[in-house]
């Protein structure tokens, strides 16, 4: 298949024609873990794909604060 105007071929992508994916389906699984309890998925599933220790476990420990904060405002 021919290559777009921008250069993009759709059957052999680069590293950089997909770096927007990855920060788009980054911050998708970031914003779920802000949800309690069930947001612990999204933000196990980041770990092993960023390489940055910081944002790594940024989500998780996000998720552990939100149902934290959750769950002693419903049992309190």
């Amino acid at each position: 298949m021919a290559k777009d105007w921008k250069g993009f071929d759709p059957k052999n992508p680069k590293v950089s024609d997909l770096i927007p994916f990855a920060y788009a389906i980054y911050g998708f699984l970031f914003v779920w873990s802000f949800f309690p309890l069930l947001g612990i998925i999204p933000a196990l599933i980041v770990i092993p794909f960023n390489k940055n220790k910081f944002l790594k476990y940024l989500p998780l420990v996000t998720n552990l604060y939100m149902s934290t904060v959750y769950l002693l405002y419903l049992y309190k």
